[in-house]
């Protein structure tokens, strides 16, 4: 297992080598069971000895190459693939734990992204770095005096999912997901009722446009949802999502619009504030074959042609991008779950033979 390869690499201390590696479905499941153990976590000399060694590997590097070129590689590679990464896994991951009922759990996964006293590493945020590594070595051919440190950090990142240090002696390792969907944008996202983040105990959210979904709506494809949905609905983010996923003109006909003005087979339509959480005017566009069936204007605006000019004279000059994710490209990824013994979240913390054999060696040491 890397995580152990990763500490025995530098070090010579082996009583800070976890003697226990267990593979857990989730992160949720992850840091229930470091609840369960009920001892302060030994989170922070795993933290920093990672720290410390992508810097000893980034120090090496950046000796041989080019300031001017390491900077490039930090905007056009590790900068935009850092965002990603956020906002496209990490971020999305925290919000699914928060969606469990364990209300601890959901506390100590946000301090993740808050300070680093945290409760577990996610190491997908290591990525971007350890691309810019490989990009110097591999194809740039920078020399590294330890290149078994170099293997274990690549393979660590490639395989692991979150870590969750138990203790000196027992490390927690998540899977990854085994589902994740992302649009042409780059945005979490995916239709038809199916979850854009999936791990194999269940643990999962739905997403659109990069926007998370409640399961409510979520497990629902677009095309079977409701235009009363958006009138019941409290939450502002969630009608707009609701309303842009339904389609200006199919909200029409389900949820009663006031015509403004009528030409050339354009409607000019209304929803006052108590239908759809602020007062709405739109202009819908003839041909339902297109994409964009509507498009919303100004509400002070009375007439189809001073709504056709507002339009033309938006960046462009012309009809904007689609407002619903029909047509949209996006794509998922599947993998199948780690082979060999893994920690199910239905398996008792407790009565789990390797936690118990953790608790002998920390008696014997």
């Amino acid at each position: 297992m890397r995580v152990q390869a990763l500490i025995t690499a530098s070090r010579s201390d082996q009583k800070a080598v976890p003697q226990q590696v267990v593979v857990v479905e989730s992160p949720w499941q992850a840091l229930k069971l470091r609840n369960a153990w009920n001892k302060p976590p030994a989170l922070q000399d795993f933290a920093m000895l990672l720290q410390s060694h992508v810097a000893q590997l980034l120090g090496e590097i950046e000796a041989q190459i080019d300031r001017r070129l390491l900077e490039i590689l930090h905007v056009e590679l590790a900068a935009p693939l850092q965002q990603v990464v956020t906002e496209s896994l990490t971020s999305p991951i925290v919000a699914a734990i928060a969606q469990q009922q364990d209300l601890t759990a959901a506390i100590e996964a946000n301090q993740i992204l808050i300070n680093g006293d945290a409760q577990a590493i996610a190491i997908e945020q290591w990525l971007p770095t350890i691309c810019l590594l490989d990009y110097a070595i591999d194809v740039l051919n920078c020399a590294i005096t330890n290149f078994e440190l170099w293997r274990s950090l690549r393979s660590l990142v490639s395989n692991c999912g979150w870590i969750v240090p138990i203790s000196e002696q027992l490390y927690l390792v998540s899977d990854r997901p085994v589902r994740l969907c992302i649009n042409s944008r780059r945005q979490l996202h995916a239709e038809s009722g199916v979850t854009a983040l999936a791990f194999s105990d269940g643990m999962g959210l739905y997403a659109r446009l990069g926007q998370l979904l409640p399961e409510r709506y979520g497990k629902i494809p677009e095309d079977d949802w409701h235009g009363r949905w958006v009138a019941e609905e409290p939450d502002p983010q969630l009608k707009q999502l609701l309303i842009e996923g339904i389609g200006y003109e199919r909200l029409s006909l389900e949820l009663a619009a006031t015509q403004l003005d009528a030409q050339w087979d354009y409607q000019l339509l209304h929803w006052d504030a108590a239908l759809v959480g602020k007062p709405l005017t739109v202009i819908t566009q003839p041909g339902i074959e297109l994409e964009v069936d509507a498009v919303p204007v100004p509400i002070d605006i009375m007439t189809v042609e001073a709504a056709l000019e507002w339009v033309a004279a938006q960046p462009g000059g012309g009809w904007p991008e689609p407002l619903s994710s029909k047509g949209d490209f996006w794509e998922c990824w599947y993998r199948t779950p780690i082979d060999g013994p893994m920690l199910r979240s239905s398996d008792q913390f407790n009565n789990s033979p390797q936690f118990a054999s953790d608790e002998n060696q920390n008696s014997v040491d």
